[in-house]
């Protein structure tokens, strides 16, 4: 993000270290220092109904229809959560925060009051026209995250606590990274088993030019043709 060098955006970040299921995925999770963590779900649902706790989206393949896209981020969160804290970090203290982003839809209406319900929160729902206001949509989602959760005693948030350098760390810790190679020994051990599996299918040959002096046969440079051949004539 051009105007803000410092945030990392992850995207589909699939999850298989789980705390519970067998495996998630989390379509974006941004990393903004001094703030927070927003996890965003995007739908390309066209039309949408929340009606008694279940959801009905069109537009999106029919066994996403009636899945809860906050139940998703709640699951990627848990797991991100626990991979914080494996770093011993205090992941309580991190606000995070979670946004449903419908990206073809530009309107919507509530039945009650928008702040009725408990399942989510006006702020954390996106539409189109929010597209353009990318930046100031997901610092807004975490300052309203924020001030929601003033009065719980229970958690006291430390938003400076995800500095630029813890970002980067987390981020690469929920990506991982390895590498991996041959010793000496083993390249080793490799040639040998390659030379012993030419010599046998050598002899085999040999046994069958004895049976068949028209025998034809092919490999690569290096495979031991000529080496056969002058074996044959030795025979």
């Amino acid at each position: 993000i051009k105007t803000r060098p410092d945030w990392i955006v992850l995207h589909s970040l699939k999850q298989r270290k789980v705390v519970s299921g067998l495996q998630a995925e989390t379509d974006f999770v941004v990393f903004v220092p001094g703030k927070g963590i927003v996890l965003i779900e995007a739908k390309g649902a066209t039309s949408v109904v929340f009606n008694e706790g279940k959801w009905t989206m069109e537009g999106v393949p029919e066994k996403a229809k009636h899945k809860d896209p906050y139940d998703q981020i709640d699951r990627g969160a848990a797991n991100i959560r626990k991979q914080i804290s494996v770093m011993e970090i205090d992941q309580n203290q991190i606000p995070m925060a979670r946004l449903v982003w419908f990206p073809k839809m530009d309107q919507f209406s509530f039945h009650n009051d928008s702040n009725s319900g408990m399942a989510f929160s006006i702020y954390e729902m996106a539409f189109a026209n929010q597209l353009k206001l990318a930046v100031q949509t997901i610092e807004d989602l975490l300052d309203q995250t924020i001030k929601s959760r003033k009065n719980n005693k229970e958690i006291v948030l430390g938003p400076s606590l995800l500095t630029a350098d813890a970002a980067k760390a987390i981020a690469r810790h929920l990506i991982g990274a390895m590498t991996a190679g041959q010793s000496i020994d083993q390249k080793a051990k490799i040639r040998n088993l390659a030379i012993e599996k030419a010599a046998i299918e050598h002899e085999l040959m040999l046994d069958l030019i004895d049976y068949n002096q028209n025998i034809f046969f092919e490999g690569p440079a290096g495979a031991g043709k000529s080496n056969v051949l002058r074996s044959a004539a030795k025979k």
